[in-house]
């Protein structure tokens, strides 16, 4: 029985957990976020849209391993499919037309809470695109537009359950 347990904790940490592209390097990006006046260090993996804290990665030689931290978790749970379980008949739900808001919503689903950066640079005429990210307790903090990537792959939602029963 031990055997079997030990055999499903490896296969469910080394397949089902994603784990940060080993084939780009990364950018690190500071943001300021409305919240805090303290700077939050990015990593940007710009293949993947992957954006997330500093601290949920080190480098180990040439490739980019993870480190337990909580911004991984809505991440994980898109990859597996078990985002679906957020979702169910009696819950009040996001607009499924608008994946930013299914993203918004498996975030805090996961027990993190939506924060924006602080624009610092629009004042002066420049254009600048906001980012908004899934911050933890932790102060660990996803991007929502890699939740955003990541549910175009992910395994669908079941859509009979939300239909009445006529």
């Amino acid at each position: 029985m031990k055997l079997v347990i030990l055999i499903y904790f490896i296969i469910v940490n080394n397949i089902l957990n994603f784990e940060p592209p080993s084939n780009e390097k990364p950018f690190l990006e500071t943001y300021r976020l409305y919240e805090t006046n303290v700077r939050q260090n990015v990593l940007k993996f710009y293949k993947s849209d992957l954006y997330i804290s500093y601290q949920c990665i080190y480098k180990k030689s040439s490739s980019y391993l993870k480190r337990n931290c909580q911004a991984w978790k809505p991440l994980e749970e898109i990859e597996s499919g078990e985002y679906r379980k957020y979702f169910s008949a009696r819950k009040i739900l996001p607009d499924f037309s608008k994946i930013r808001s299914v993203s918004m919503y498996i975030c805090i689903q996961s027990g993190g809470f939506i924060t924006t950066e602080v624009n610092e640079y629009g004042k002066y005429g420049r254009e600048v695109e906001l980012m908004d990210f899934c911050q933890f307790e932790d102060k660990s903090m996803i991007g929502l537009r890699s939740l955003d990537r990541a549910l175009l792959t992910a395994p669908k939602i079941d859509m009979k359950i939300f239909r009445k029963n006529t």
